[in-house]
């Protein structure tokens, strides 16, 4: 028999190896097993001796005492384990243990094994029946020889790094049972081998790049119980070959791409116990056949497009311990017979459409330890058996729905596991005595949405392990008790915004005992604090004291001190009295990520100290009275918003900007005192979105390498990080933008589908370049009160996203393009004050626009009174403030020309398609006008 090395540290492991190369591993027979050769002993002694131990690991290996037996590392047997060996001072070692002829199993999990992907071609032995090389990565192709293995019973390759398809045929692992090559890079189409491995018991292929369908052609796997093919690229649809697999207790084909219905043949698969088809694409209703899974253990359909109701027949599956069917869109009520499901652990029905109450079936449930209803369109109260139905839950998720009416004291009674609650976004009210203390200790609670007031809720202070409170939006009044910030030595995420909070706040520290580094994000926006800014502490990473009434000089604030370094990722400091001018003490806040001071009182220029903010993304000065020239941001690369609109800046953009900030997606200049011509670095910005340098004084064309802003032609996603928060949601990117003649604020979700460009109010010249057609996903485009002369692009109507066109006061000449009529998607458009002249082209959008959006031209037509034979000119001066806001389309005009066109196509269409309706519509036709005639010939006569 052979012999086992095992061990932890690695030149113990180097020892190990030197004596499989020594040959010592050669015993044979049964009669040898447990005894150690005398020849093995001495010459593993011999090697002893030439290695250092300090920790004594060897001391185990005595002369005169059995090897296989007594020896720490040794064991005499047809197995060799290097499992988390480092073998990187091995050579020729794979060489070695083909020398082994009566090796049965090898295990190389977790090895570091520079060579093995040059040597690996070596390791061939014929008689393996366990090969295990999992989590080794050897970065190379997987050799085909593995898979002519014919007395292999198990083959492991779970995240080994191997690259490239699965070999082609043919194979001969004949006698293979388990088979796992999860987690690696493997790509390509499933070959049609892997489906005739007859007795094959588990097959997983979880986590590769395999792309194309299942194969459509005969399956051999008749013993297969466990099938695990989850999170490739497989497409298409459910072979019928799948559920012929009668002996399968496992089905895991969740998160590919798989489309079409979600086929009826389950119920071939009586064995069944777990059943996983989440994130794919299946559309159909649940078929009814799942229903009869009467063995079913789990079943997860989450993250497709399900639609219709959850049948009563859920009542059947009453060995389900966990039920997914979150993510789709599933209607109707929650059955009540899913209170028959009593050994149900899991239960996630979120992100659906379902309606009506929580039936109070529901607490029949006394083994859910997990209750996820969120966003949902469920309403009517909690049921009041909450409290005494599920004494072992720990997480309950209600939250984004539209229940209401009074929570007591009485639906929390049992919950004594209870670690998270989340039932924000609906319209409950929490009436509980001001003594109580609840059962549970928290991890999480959010109640955002809910009435907790006026008082602030004193039994949180009995939460001594809480992380996370949200009582944002929660009709609390008062001033904020002192105990908030370190009432649990755990907290790590404090929301109290958009209540009536009052008073001033003297410190935010964390908690004494709080370990260092730990993250502490504080929300205090949209309040009624006032006085100065609070001190903080150095370990806050986000704060929020937004819409308040602080006010005071800022420097307290930002330079308070001096030989520190604060943690702060996220500050916003918007829509306070705060005045002053910026000190230059930002070397102190090097970590600042999102930094928003917006609508404050704010004077003189920004210190250059800003430029050491390496790691901002998102900078929002916009509406204070700030002045000089751009500040210094050359090292801010990560740069993805900039805001300095409606200040008093001067000077040119810097050719930097272009160059240094070319991740921006949003900057807004506007209303400044900007001058001077945009240089051709400009155009390096290609990510930008949303561009708004109106109300300046820029000069110059229109620059033609506009056309280099390739996020305004092609769709792509935001960046993740336009979500800031350490905690997700609850710091989204906003961004300005004034549209359709008012000022709307975007929010992350929005931001993703805008793109708009204002260049309106400065003195640009020149013609409307061709090359700014080219940006087709431009929703809004503002050229208004410059000095552009020329046509108008016909290209432009190549702009099929624009909502909002506004050309006017300019000095263009020549027609309305007539492509004009194809931009459907167009709600304002303003051509008013140019020299346009000719008939405003025929359309039903441009026909119903009012008439202001087309005066001061030559133009004639509707929805002009003016026909194309009486053309009057009136003009107005580039500077003139008067305007009609009334450049939106008059729906008058379109209803009545799509009136006109139904009706007439309800008469016409009518006579086409009823035959005798027709017949009788043609003989009243022919018989008055042989009744006219007749008169005329009367008349003639």
């Amino acid at each position: 028999m052979g012999t086992t090395f095992v061990h932890q540290t690695s030149y113990f492991f180097i020892i190990l190896f030197a004596f499989v190369l020594m040959e010592l591993c050669n015993c044979s027979g049964s009669n040898n097993l447990g005894v150690c050769k005398e020849r093995e002993m001495q010459a593993l002694l011999c090697f002893k001796k030439e290695f250092e131990d300090p920790m004594n690991r060897l001391s185990s290996w005595v002369d005169g005492v059995d090897c296989c037996t007594k020896w720490e590392g040794v064991m005499c047997d047809n197995l060799l384990d290097l499992s988390y060996v480092n073998l990187s001072m091995a050579h020729n070692w794979l060489e070695a243990i083909n020398m082994l002829p009566s090796l049965r199993e090898l295990h190389l999990s977790y090895c570091d094994l520079p060579k093995l992907s040059q040597s690996l071609r070596l390791l061939n032995n014929s008689l393996l029946e366990v090969l295990d090389l999992s989590h080794s990565e050897f970065n190379t192709v997987i050799p085909k020889w593995m898979f002519n293995l014919n007395n292999l019973v198990s083959l492991d390759l779970t995240s080994s790094g191997f690259l490239s398809p699965l070999p082609d045929g043919p194979w001969n692992l004949t006698s293979i049972i388990t088979l796992n090559i999860s987690d690696n890079e493997m790509n390509g189409s499933l070959p049609s081998q892997l489906f005739g491995l007859s007795g094959l018991v588990s097959m997983n292929l979880r986590g590769n790049q395999f792309q194309g369908s299942l194969p459509n052609g005969p399956w051999n796997l008749t013993s297969l119980g466990i099938l695990d093919i989850s999170s490739n690229k497989l497409n298409g649809s459910l072979p019928h070959q799948l559920f012929g697999l009668s002996h399968l207790a496992s089905l895991d084909i969740s998160f590919n791409q798989l489309q079409d219905p979600l086929p009826s043949g389950f119920s071939n698969l009586t064995f069944l116990k777990n059943l996983d088809v989440s994130g794919n694409r299946m559309n159909s209703h649940i078929p009814n056949q799942i229903y009869d899974l009467t063995n079913l253990e789990s079943l997860r359909l989450s993250d497709n497009q399900l639609q219709g109701t959850i049948s009563n027949s859920i009542s059947n599956l009453t060995s389900l311990s966990a039920l997914y069917l979150s993510g789709n869109m599933l209607t109707g009520e929650i059955p009540k017979q899913i209170g028959n499901l009593n050994k149900l652990q899991e239960l996630y029905l979120f992100g659906n459409r379902l309606t009506g109450e929580i039936p109070k079936q529901i607490g029949n449930l006394n083994k859910l330890q997990e209750l996820n209803l969120a966003t949902n369109r469920l309403c009517g109260p909690l049921p009041e058996n909450l409290g005494y139905s599920f004494p072992m839950i720990e997480r309950l998720y209600i939250s984004d729905n539209k229940l209401e009416g009074i929570v007591t004291e009485n639906h929390f009674v049992n919950l004594t596991k209870l670690t998270i609650l989340d039932a924000s976004g609906n319209r409950l009210t929490m009436r509980v005595n001001p003594n109580w203390t609840p059962p549970f200790q928290l991890d999480q609670l959010y109640l955002s949405g809910w009435n907790l007031g006026p008082q602030f809720p004193l039994w949180l202070q009995s939460q001594h392990q809480i992380s996370f409170v949200d009582i944002s939006n929660a009709g609390i009044e008062g001033e904020l008790p002192p105990w908030l910030w370190n009432f649990s030595s755990q907290i790590l995420f404090v929301n109290v915004s958009h209540n009536q909070l009052r008073g001033q706040i003297q410190n935010i520290l964390s908690h004494s005992t709080r370990e260092i580094g730990m993250p502490f994000s504080v929300f205090l926006s949209s309040n009624q604090f006032i006085g100065p800014l609070p001190r903080i502490s150095i370990h806050i990473i986000e704060l929020d004291l937004s819409d308040n009434s602080f006010s005071g000089n800022i420097s307290n604030f930002l330079c308070h001190a001096q030989k520190v370094q604060y943690d702060l990722r996220i500050l916003h400091l918007g829509g306070n009295d705060l005045f002053g001018e910026i000190p230059d003490c930002w070397m102190h806040w090097p970590y600042l990520e999102v930094l928003n001071m917006k609508e404050n009182k704010l004077i003189g220029s920004i210190p250059n100290s800003i430029r050491l903010l390496s790691k901002l993304e998102s900078l929002d000065m916009h509406k204070n009275m700030l002045s000089g020239p751009i500040p210094l941001l050359q090292n801010c690369s990560s740069l993805l918003k900039v805001d300095l609109a409606e200040n008093g800046f001067t000077g040119k953009i810097p050719r930097w900007l272009g160059t240094s900030l070319s991740h921006l997606i949003i900057l807004r200049l506007r209303s400044n005192k900007f001058n001077g011509e945009l240089s051709p670095e400009f155009c390096h910005l290609t990510s930008l979105r949303i561009l708004d340098i109106s109300n300046n004084n820029f000069s110059g064309v229109i620059p033609k390498c506009l056309k280099n802003l390739t996020a305004m032609i092609n769709e792509g996603e935001l960046p993740l990080l336009m979500g800031y928060s350490f905690f997700g949601k609850i710091f989204g990117e906003s961004a300005l933008v004034t549209t359709k003649g008012h000022e709307y604020e975007y929010f992350t979700i929005i931001l993703k589908l805008f793109v708009s460009m204002d260049f309106s109010n400065n003195n640009f010249n020149g013609d409307i370049p061709i090359e700014l057609t080219n940006l087709v996903r431009l929703k809004s485009l503002n050229l208004s009160r410059n000095n552009l002369t020329g046509n108008i692009p016909v290209e432009m109507g190549n702009m099929k996203l624009l909502e909002s066109i506004d050309l006017s006061r300019n000095q263009l000449s020549g027609k309305i393009p007539s492509s004009f009529s194809s931009l459907s998607s167009l709600g304002v458009l303003d051509l008013s004050y140019n020299n346009l002249s000719g008939k405003i082209p025929s359309g039903t959008q441009l026909q119903g626009f009012n008439a202001s959006c087309y005066i001061g031209n030559n133009l004639c037509g509707p929805p002009l009174s003016k026909s194309c034979s009486s053309i009057d000119d009136g003009k107005i001066p580039k500077n003139e403030s008067e305007r009609d806001d009334g450049c939106e389309v008059d729906w008058f005009y379109v209803s009545m020309v799509i009136g006109f066109a139904v009706g007439s196509g309800s008469i016409y269409g009518s006579l086409f398609l009823v035959k005798s309706w027709r017949i009788a519509y043609f003989k009243f036709l022919d018989k008055k006008l042989k009744s006219f005639l007749v008169w005329a010939h009367a008349l003639s006569a």
